[in-house]
């Protein structure tokens, strides 16, 4: 099962909270609103989920993100797209 990362970027401001969060420009879920993340890639020096995190998070949005907390782990699973299928570990960053 593929192994992949979404990071909920969270700042506070005077309104009270805000979710920082991106539209997929390609592949699966091309045009949905998503958070930062993707996939776990040992060629791009990933050596655990949390290099994943903070590599695809400064890729995608320029930010370097740190003291992350893992906060769920979700498993997508497409019967008719196997190949499809993932382990979503999902982080909360506020700082």
């Amino acid at each position: 099962m593929k192994q992949a990362t979404l990071c909920l970027l969270i700042r506070r401001s005077q309104e009270g909270r805000e979710l920082l969060l991106g539209r997929k420009k390609k592949g699966f879920g091309k045009g949905k609103w998503n958070a930062a993340g993707g996939m776990f890639d040992s060629l791009k020096g990933d050596r655990d989920i949390v290099d994943t995190a903070i590599r695809e998070t400064e890729e995608e949005v320029g930010i370097k993100i740190r003291d992350l907390e893992k906060v769920a782990v979700f498993d997508f699973l497409f019967p008719k797209e196997r190949y499809w299928n993932q382990r979503v570990h999902v982080f909360l960053c506020t700082n």
